[in-house]
C-alpha cells in the first residue's frame, strides 16, 4: 500500500476539483494499491467530500480525510493568526502537522501539492530512499534549472542555496518526522524571527531538514514553465524573462 498525501484550503468550492485531478493523475498511472490522506478543514463541503470518495473508490482504492479544525484547533487558530499572503493558503502548513494526525502504521508517506499532475507510477519515487533526516525532495535550483529566485533565508546563510529544496514534493520516513512533532510551532516561531522569510512552509521544512535530506531528480518535480522557458538558450529569453 502507498500512502500519499495533500492538503486542502478550498474557501471556493472550486480547489477540490485541482485536487482531485492531481489524485486522478495518479491512479491513471501506477497499478499499485494507494490510500490517499487528505489534510483539509471546514471549508471541504460535503458534496466535494463525497465526489472524492466516488473518485477513489472507482479506481479500488481508499482516502482517509483529517479535519485540522477538529484534530488540532490550537494549531489551526495559530495558523488562522499568522496570515497569509495572497500566495498562499493556510493548507500550506497543514503538512507541518502530519505526523501528528497520521496513524502510526503509516511509515512512509509522499507529500504531493494539489497543482501538481502525475505522469510516471508513483511507485517509482515510493521506491527512492530518503536521506539521514528522513526526507528527500528535489532542490530548488534543478527545479528551476539554475534559475532559482533570491531568498532571505539563503542570503543569510540560514540555509546554503544549493541544500534549499522545493516542497512541493516530498518522501518522508514517518518514523523520522515524527520526531519533530513540534515543527508547526517552532516554525511560526522561526517565522517571527524572520518576517522577510515569504515561503512559509517551504523555509520551515527547510530551515529543519536541508542538513541531511536527499537530492531527488528533476525527473520528480518540475514546473511546466520552468521546463519550457529554460530549455530556450539566452537569445531566446528574451526581456529579462526567467524561470519564476
Amino acid at each position: 500500500m502507498l500512502h500519499v498525501c495533500y492538503a486542502l484550503y478550498d474557501k471556493t468550492g472550486k480547489f477540490s476539483k485541482i485536487t482531485g485531478t492531481s489524485i486522478c493523475s495518479i491512479f491513471e498511472n501506477t497499478k499499485a494499491w494507494v490510500t490517499i490522506h487528505l489534510l483539509h478543514d471546514n471549508t471541504l463541503t460535503e458534496e466535494n467530500r463525497q465526489k472524492f470518495i466516488q473518485l477513489v473508490r472507482s479506481y479500488g482504492n481508499h482516502i482517509a480525510f483529517y479535519n485540522m479544525e477538529e484534530l488540532e484547533p490550537e494549531q489551526m487558530e495559530a495558523v488562522r493568526a499568522k496570515g497569509l499572503s495572497s500566495r498562499f493558503s493556510p493548507a500550506a502548513l497543514y503538512r507541518l502537522l502530519a505526523m501528528r494526525v497520521l496513524p502510526q502504521d503509516v511509515r512512509k508517506l509522499i507529500y504531493l501539492d494539489s497543482d501538481i499532475i502525475v505522469n510516471c507510477d508513483i511507485q517509482e519515487l515510493w521506491l527512492e530512499e530518503v536521506g539521514e533526516n528522513g526526507l528527500a525532495a528535489v532542490p530548488e535550483s534543478v527545479v528551476t534549472y539554475g534559475h532559482m529566485v533570491d531568498k532571505d533565508i539563503c542570503k543569510e546563510g540560514v540555509v546554503s542555496q544549493e541544500a534549499y529544496f522545493n516542497s512541493g514534493v516530498l518522501l518522508l520516513d514517518m518514523e523520522a518526522y515524527r520526531q519533530h512533532a513540534g515543527l508547526l510551532e517552532q516554525g511560526l516561531a522561526f517565522l517571527a524571527e524572520h518576517p522577510t522569510y515569504d515561503c512559509f512552509d517551504q523555509d520551515i521544512l527547510n530551515h529543519a531538514f536541508s542538513v541531511g535530506y536527499r537530492p531527488l531528480e528533476l525527473h520528480y518535480d518540475y514546473f511546466g514553465l520552468n521546463h519550457f522557458f529554460c530549455g530556450m538558450n539566452d537569445a531566446q529569453r528574451v526581456n529579462g524573462d526567467s524561470c519564476r
